[in-house]
């Protein structure tokens, strides 16, 4: 029954999303082919045409609505793609929100020239790589992209072997889940008619009828037929059998995995890297501690790489005298470089994003905490990353200028996309002569408890701000309860990356001694829900193994199929998590202190 009725429920909430989709005239007014040739270009997938009728009412759509990119979903999508592009895509907010993944309908999208040309955007060979080209589009015009329903575009049925390698450029590390989910919906329904006919009936004919519920009253007008609901029911379980039986075909060849395959491209450098042993990624084990030299420390937690599943043990220690926690034995220069590696940028660069932009709620908030004691004009954010603050930032402050500084290539990235003004790539004590004395905030999120030094880093912000100046600091609280409840489940040690974690004490007290006056805190209005959701999936990953990387040896079909079975299997757990997250935000946010995982501090430069 509880299938049955959430199956009509969620149709009805799809056909709000699907009713709100734009859509071409049907007989646009006449344009200037050579001007609109000059100002946009079309992408097409190979084998679809955009006729110049659609061409001339996508450009005249972009212009009267003021968009740079306009994906083009053929009104004749097929069932399943349109439920999956609801799915994805929150219409009403599509356009507005920055931070929403790029989706579209995989067939054709104009581009302003001068969007296309700033990201050299080049006519997809597949569907998979269209899915890249779509979220890079929306990544380069975050608030001026949209869809719009084509009458004149003609859907193309992809092949199984299309969508499968869809799913994994979709979905990344979570491409088992995505593609196990259905299977295991399929069986559900496949079962209960066995189990139970009466309600297997009834949650098959719910099954079958939410494309219909769905897509009426919008412009999409998919094919649909008895046979055609026969084959959404079994080809979910032909999907993922014809997946496992590819991978296992892979595994056998002679010949490996093609050149092409960016983990197989990085196996032989890792390889060559680990035979030379793990000791040279640990600097000695100190005896005291870096804060206060203290002798006294204990042990807090032993944990692995639960995130990336690279090899080696870390460890937080506790000194007992000031309650710094920190790393002991931290990592070497050598060890930094290894394990930071494929996790910011690479192939964990998908993944971060794609967190990075679930945190929208929280960058809205450091910017209403600095706006509180100023007005801001030059603003500095330092690890910042791809800029996924700075882009919701200036949202909300359109005249302050934003620079962005970090020592990956994301940042690079982030002024390609025009996320950040200026980048300025490097270590922030090496760059303080450059930027002295240039900025009235400067914001370090989630950035101190990576640095060696922390104290360096926030004399280096007093050099880079003017008299008055604001310096605005979020990092995770060591304080908090979750953080002992859920042991090294809890996401925020995210070791080995963070290498000491500053109470409110320690911090405030760092800077005063530099010269800052701190003027606010803030602990439950900092907390980020993901207590719940992270240790549910740091555990599921933990017990599913690690996927295909290239540090570790490939992993045989036997394990292949055990992870997609376990992650499959304790996925509600972790969506379970994420719900009683935001249910208890309003809680955690209200109480504060020994409550939130995280805490903001807002100092003035004297």
């Amino acid at each position: 029954m509880a299938f049955t009725i959430g199956t009509l429920l969620n149709g009805l909430r799809l056909r709000q999303r699907l009713s709100q989709l734009g859509r071409l005239d049907a007989d646009p007014e006449p344009s200037d082919p050579a001007a609109d040739a000059d100002d946009f270009v079309v992408l097409c997938l190979p084998g679809v045409a955009v006729d110049p009728t659609t061409r001339a009412a996508a450009v005249r759509y972009a212009e009267q609505e003021g968009l740079d990119v306009v994906d083009l979903i053929p009104a004749d999508l097929a069932a399943d793609d349109a439920l999956d592009l609801a799915r994805a895509v929150d219409t009403t907010a599509y356009r507005s929100a920055p931070l929403i993944p790029g989706r579209g309908g995989r067939h054709a999208v104009v581009v302003r020239r001068a969007v296309a040309d700033r990201m050299g955007a080049q006519a997809p060979a597949d569907r998979a790589a269209f899915v890249t080209l779509t979220e890079r589009l929306k990544q380069h015009a975050a608030r001026s992209t949209d869809l719009a329903v084509a009458a004149g575009l003609t859907a193309e049925a992809p092949s199984r072997g299309e969508r499968i390698a869809e799913l994994k450029a979709m979905y990344n590390a979570a491409y088992p889940v995505a593609l196990g989910l259905p299977a295991a919906r399929s069986s559900f329904l496949l079962a209960g008619l066995g189990l139970s006919p009466g309600w297997g009936l009834a949650a098959l004919g719910a099954y079958l009828a939410q494309p219909y519920l769905a897509t009426g009253g919008s412009p999409l007008r998919p094919p649909m037929s008895p046979l055609g609901g026969a084959r959404r029911v079994t080809e979910p379980l032909v999907l993922a059998g014809q997946a496992m039986a590819g991978a296992r075909a892979r595994s056998g060849a002679g010949s490996g995995p093609p050149a092409e395959d960016p983990v197989e491209a990085r196996r032989a450098a890792y390889t060559a890297e680990l035979a030379l042993g793990l000791d040279r990624f640990y600097e000695p084990r100190r005896n005291d501690c870096p804060w206060c030299a203290s002798t006294a420390l204990l042990p807090l937690l032993r944990t692995s790489d639960l995130v990336q599943f690279k090899p080696g043990q870390f460890v937080i220690e506790e000194c007992m005298t000031c309650g710094l926690l920190f790393q002991n034995p931290r990592l070497s220069l050598a060890g930094l470089d290894f394990y930071y590696r494929d996790m910011y940028d690479g192939l964990g660069g998908a993944e971060v994003e794609f967190l990075f932009a679930q945190a929208e709620p929280s960058y809205r908030g450091r910017v209403e905490l600095a706006r509180r004691h100023g007005s801001p004009r030059n603003w500095l954010d330092v690890g910042s990353g791809y800029g996924h603050f700075c882009v919701v930032a200036r949202g909300l402050l359109p005249d302050t200028r934003f620079d962005g500084l970090d020592m990956g290539e994301g940042i690079e990235e982030a002024e390609r996309r025009g996320w950040i003004d200026t980048a300025y790539r490097g270590m922030f004590p090496d760059l303080i002569e450059e930027l002295k004395g240039r900025y009235d905030v400067v914001s370090m999120h989630h950035y101190l408890e990576h640095t060696r030094d922390p104290r360096a880093e926030i004399e280096a912000a007093r050099t880079v701000l003017e008299p008055g100046g604001l310096l605005l600091v979020e990092v995770p609280d060591p304080d908090s309860r979750p953080a002992r409840i859920f042991g090294k489940y809890w996401v925020a040690w995210l070791q080995p990356q963070h290498q000491q974690f500053l109470s409110v004490t320690h911090l405030t007290a760092a800077m005063e001694v530099s010269g800052f006056a701190v003027v606010e805190v803030e602990r439950g209005a900092a907390h980020q829900p993901m207590d719940l959701a992270g240790a549910a999936w740091q555990w599921a990953t933990a017990l599913a193994g690690a996927p295909r990387v290239p540090w570790r040896e490939p992993p045989t079909t036997g394990q292949r199929l055990r992870r997609a079975a376990v992650l499959t299997a304790l996925a509600p757990v972790a969506l379970a998590g994420l719900a009683a997250d935001r249910i208890l935000q309003p809680v955690v946010k209200a109480r504060g202190e020994g409550w939130s995982n995280t805490y903001r501090v807002l100092a003035r430069r004297l």
